[in-house]
């Protein structure tokens, strides 16, 4: 029986080469490549973004507050 990940895997690349044809495959993995780096880009974009927003909001929340003496 079909259990874990890599079975599946196997399976939709048999399924890819019998419907899809060989040709398709790497167009396929291509795209598949170019979502994925996408993706990446968009997840450190968004870090990014969070680290300016944490630096621009510390040296607000870090001035001295004056002394009463």
């Amino acid at each position: 029986m079909i259990g874990n990940m890599w079975d599946w895997v196997i399976v939709g690349i048999v399924a890819l080469l019998l419907f899809g044809g060989a040709n398709k495959l790497p167009e396929f993995f291509r795209s598949f490549g170019r979502a994925a780096g996408e993706f990446k880009r968009g997840q450190l974009d968004i870090q990014k973004e969070l680290d300016r927003e944490i630096q621009a909001a510390k040296p607000e929340s870090s001035t001295p507050k004056p002394e009463s003496k």
